[in-house]
């Protein structure tokens, strides 16, 4: 995935992320990071049914470049933007 916003602002919100809900930083190495979520709520959730369950997150982000991507203005005029380009892996963790 793409997304047009540098990759310096992506890893603020990451670490803002990382702190907000308390997640466990398992490895960082160049581009790649692991993260443990292990949800810890004082609150039942919304249907009987809900559960806490723990993630593994694998993340791989780098710089990348698009020109001309979506602008507002007439595309006679070459723009080129800071982006992020991000690999992201999402998977349940039995404990």
């Amino acid at each position: 995935m793409v997304t047009r916003v540098p990759i310096d602002l992506v890893i603020e919100n990451l670490r803002g992320f990382i702190f907000d809900h308390r997640t466990e930083i398992i490895r960082v190495k160049e581009n790649h990071v692991s993260l443990f979520l292990n949800p810890i709520s004082k609150q039942a959730g919304r249907w009987r049914a809900d559960q806490q369950i723990s993630l593994r997150i694998e993340m791989k982000l780098s710089k990348a470049t698009v020109e001309n991507a979506t602008v507002l203005t007439p595309a006679s005029h070459p723009y080129t933007f800071r982006c992020t380009d991000s690999a992201i892996e999402i998977a349940e963790m039995r404990l």
